[in-house]
């Protein structure tokens, strides 16, 4: 019987994906676990490194991929009574990283553990502050639902809440939030998620315009998740403009502070530009999706 499915999303990931598996394979753990890759179209060595450490491969064609697709093409292959999600480039930081991510299902109600994500210094110094700061503080205290770049759910409450894959089909190229969405479900139904700071892997992104997208996610999902934004959170539009103009501030004296220069002339503003450029974006069209639907619902053919 194996007590734990650690489920890996590839593609052309052979530059990271072997750290990430050393430390998994270094785990104190007293658990049986099992690794599986669930590959896209790697056309590096990502497959012959994953073998190399017994995982099991799945693959998909790349135009089926979308992240909840993955996830639950990855899940129902799984044996495992716990489903671990881990991006490949997210290495643990130590080895008790898996203990910590797995130790709080003794509980019943609990159906969702979430980890930490440490950056990678100066690789990307605006997203560094929001990840140390707001997203996944040391002290527990977080205001992100989920995140299945380093996280654990129960199989059994997978089979009845699955990862939503309708929305991403006709949005692969910038939707992303398949697990805010899931938790927010589950936690609809009573379940609890919880935060825990002790299981950690590093997370980073280079700065792009590209990872700037990510932020059409936002907009998309806002009214479904504005509680989990200290922004959305305030009813006064001017009031909304307030609290994200004081984040902000606070992003540059840690950019000042840290001697980031570069980041403040170049990283800093065009984020805040393509932040607010790509959640409008996304709002406009969810609104409009949203009343293409209405019509059709009050005017069936």
């Amino acid at each position: 019987m194996t007590d734990i499915s650690i489920i890996i999303r590839t593609k052309n990931e052979g530059k990271s994906i072997l750290k990430t598996l050393e430390k998994i394979s270094s785990q104190k753990i007293d658990k049986t676990f099992e690794i599986i890759i669930v590959d896209s179209g790697s056309i590096d060595n990502t497959i012959e490194v994953a073998k190399k450490f017994g995982s099991k491969i799945l693959k998909i064609p790349p135009q089926k991929f979308t992240y909840p697709y993955a996830l639950n093409f990855g899940t129902n292959n799984a044996k495992g009574k716990l489903i671990v999600y881990l991006s490949a480039h997210c290495p643990a930081v130590n080895d008790y990283w898996l203990y910590y991510l797995t130790k709080h299902f003794s509980d019943p109600d609990v159906v969702g553990v979430f980890g930490r994500e440490i950056p990678i210094k100066c690789l990307n110094p605006v997203y560094e502050y929001f990840q140390i700061y707001e997203m996944f503080p040391s002290d527990g205290n977080t205001p992100v639902l989920f995140s299945n770049v380093n996280s654990c759910i129960r199989k059994d409450v997978w089979k009845k809440y699955k990862f939503d894959e309708r929305v991403s089909k006709r949005h692969r190229k910038f939707l992303i939030g398949e697990d805010q969405l899931w938790a927010n479900t589950v936690k609809e139904k009573g379940y609890k998620i919880i935060y825990e700071p002790q299981s950690v892997v590093y997370h980073s992104h280079k700065f792009s315009l590209k990872g700037l997208s990510r932020m059409y996610s936002g907009g998309y999902f806002s009214s479904e998740l504005s509680f989990t934004s200290s922004v959305l959170r305030e009813k006064s539009f001017w009031k909304q403009i307030n609290v994200y103009i004081k984040k902000q501030i606070n992003v540059f004296y840690y950019l000042v502070k840290n001697h980031y220069f570069k980041a403040i002339i170049w990283d800093f503003p065009f984020s805040i530009f393509f932040n607010i450029f790509w959640f409008y974006l996304g709002k406009r069209d969810r609104k409009k999706e949203d009343a293409l639907n209405k019509f059709f619902e009050n005017n069936p053919s």
